[in-house]
């Protein structure tokens, strides 16, 4: 377990902190960071790999069924519980986006590329593709509930989302069999590279410059055993039941055990979902994660 410590997560932690020390120190604004990683460097990370990627269709497919699966079962299993522990629509819609929506690209990605080389980093890929769908899609519908948004504006936020753009692009590339020009190939590939460490940049600013550090609450428990439970469990039975073993079945579990992401907050403020709720989640399950997966990393690893 130490060793799973040493040689994944603190290099990840280490790279977040730093970054978010740092830049916190010399006053570097984590907007504008944030949105250039959201609109050009991760962008560019989802074209160059897909438009190279070698996956079978087959395991694709069924990494898309696992992610889905477990996107469902947590929105279900939020719904339920605030039901039962009587919650008003705000914190019904709270719960839910924190427990639905992990953090698969800031995190995910490094983690699953240390974990599991290049291999597990390809499979991440596309559950950061998915995630980014559902994100903005699902996730959206479930802001909503807290009644404060309008049907046009939940089903259009998807086509804003550049990641999604990149991904269709990168695969109509890959299906046709096109070569890129090379000078097309080394600006992506070269932005792409970046992504990585600009993400656990962002990561680190945002969880350093949160203003909210009240780490207590059974509406913000539930919300975190769920995201950090609640779905390894899910993504260890979706993948048993359709006999998925090896790197990608491991990775999958370890990206459904990524903390809350920060684009929740985000969401949780555009449609008043209780965003000071959701920023506690994405913190505590952020800094919770570092024991959690550490754990899951060595029963995967």
């Amino acid at each position: 377990m130490f060793r799973v410590f040493l040689e994944v997560i603190l290099p990840v932690l280490a790279i977040a902190s730093l970054g978010g020390i740092v830049g916190q120190r010399v006053g570097l604004p984590v907007k504008p960071l944030s949105a250039l990683v959201f609109n050009v460097f991760s962008p560019a990370l989802i074209f160059h790999n897909l438009s190279t990627i070698n996956l079978a269709a087959g395991t694709a497919f069924r990494l898309v069924a696992v992610v889905l699966a477990v996107f469902i079962v947590l929105t279900v299993a939020s719904l339920v519980l605030s039901k039962a522990l009587h919650h008003d629509r705000q914190t019904t819609a709270a719960i839910t986006l924190c427990a639905a929506v992990a953090n698969s690209g800031n995190m995910g990605l490094p983690m699953a590329q240390l974990a599991f080389g290049d291999e597990g980093f390809r499979f991440a890929l596309v559950t950061f593709v998915v995630t980014s769908l559902l994100t903005f899609s699902a996730g959206i519908v479930i802001a909503s509930m807290a009644g404060h948004a309008s049907i046009r504006r939940s089903l259009a936020a998807p086509i804003k989302v550049p990641a999604l753009w990149a991904a269709a692009a990168g695969l109509a590339v890959h299906l046709s069999g096109w070569t890129l020009p090379k000078s097309v190939d080394s600006v992506a590939s070269t932005l792409g590279a970046a992504s990585i460490p600009l993400m656990l940049v962002v990561l680190g600013l945002q969880v350093i410059s949160s203003t909210d550090r009240r780490l207590v609450g059974s509406d913000m428990t539930i919300a975190v055993v769920l995201r950090l439970i609640g779905g390894p469990v899910v993504a260890w039975g979706a993948t048993a039941l359709i006999g998925m073993d090896g790197v990608p079945q491991r990775t999958l579990i370890l990206i459904a055990g990524m903390p809350t992401a920060v684009m929740a907050s985000v969401i949780a403020m555009g449609y008043d979902a209780k965003p000071a709720l959701v920023s506690r989640v994405v913190v505590s399950s952020t800094l919770a994660s570092i024991a959690s997966l550490t754990v899951l990393l060595s029963l995967l690893t």
